[in-house]
């Protein structure tokens, strides 16, 4: 096969799609058709080995997108690893963050809400899975959304505008496709909104530092992550 396939916008963006979709999907029919596990003793194992979910998000959202950007051998300024216009990136995104809190506050009595995360890891090992948890779910969950971004405006053309058709396509599906990774409407419609105030962040600075910043502090997982020693 041309090597040149992997390099095409269109065959990066379905392949990472469909990685994004499938691998659950297919992880848990495996599991149910072929070991016949049960759903509950799934739900009973994941709940008592929460801590390996960073693990699962890094390969779910993180792997093609990194692969991709490797074989590309883009600039990391491309997706908004740059200095330019950081000071009002990270502004922005604290600002986001700062109406996300208040909103959570005084919805639910509670700046973020989170799971907790029960572990008995100690020494390096917690340090580790609590670090990478926190990256994972942090930054390398929004330099997987801006890479689709990017990729899908050059697919359509449409980097030149603000309103881009790579960011209102990639938005809707990362929220729509967390109705199949949380079982939850009520969370597609968060993480929708949420990447909405995001990706117009990044759109107008063409930064992704102050999103990145946002998310990581705004994501439910990572405070989970950040309070497991404490548990």
């Amino acid at each position: 096969m041309n090597n040149s396939l992997f390099l095409r916008p269109k065959f990066q963006v379905t392949a990472t799609w469909l990685w994004f979709i499938l691998l659950p999907l297919s992880l848990v029919a495996i599991l149910v058709g072929l070991v016949q596990l049960e759903i509950s003793t799934m739900r009973g194992w994941w709940s008592d080995h929460l801590y390996y979910q960073g693990y699962f998000e890094a390969a779910l959202a993180g792997l093609l997108p990194v692969i991709f950007f490797w074989l590309n051998k883009e600039p990391w300024a491309k997706y908004g690893l740059r200095r330019e216009k950081l000071g009002l990136s990270v502004g922005l995104g604290l600002g986001i963050t700062a109406v996300f809190f208040l909103y959570s506050y005084f919805t639910t009595s509670n700046w973020i809400n989170h799971s907790d995360i029960a572990t008995d890891l100690g020494g390096l090992n917690l340090i580790w899975f609590t670090l990478w948890g926190i990256f994972a779910n942090g930054p390398l969950e929004l330099f997987f959304y801006i890479f689709l971004l990017e990729k899908t405006d050059e697919i359509f053309n449409s980097g030149h505008k603000l309103l881009s058709t790579g960011f209102w396509l990639t938005t809707f599906l990362h929220a729509a496709a967390h109705i199949i990774t949380t079982q939850s409407l009520s969370n597609a419609f968060t993480v929708f909104i949420t990447f909405l105030c995001l990706g117009l962040i990044y759109r107008t600075t063409k930064n992704a530092l102050g999103p990145m910043l946002a998310w990581t502090l705004i994501n439910g997982m990572v405070w989970a992550y950040i309070t497991m020693p404490l548990n």
